[in-house]
């Protein structure tokens, strides 16, 4: 499932199990392509941007 940002939305289980969920999201601002290699490369582009 794809929920653009933004967007309203709800989720519920309706089987027998629990539902699992997981999130995975990142500024969209960032060039496709960007990758940091440490989390303080990262928090400097995030400055000076």
């Amino acid at each position: 499932m794809l929920v653009p940002a933004g967007s309203w939305h709800n989720v519920t289980s309706t089987g027998e199990g629990p539902l699992w969920l997981y999130s995975i999201h990142g500024p969209a601002e960032h060039p496709h392509g960007t990758i940091h290699l440490t989390k303080a490369e990262a928090d400097a582009a995030e400055r000076d941007h």
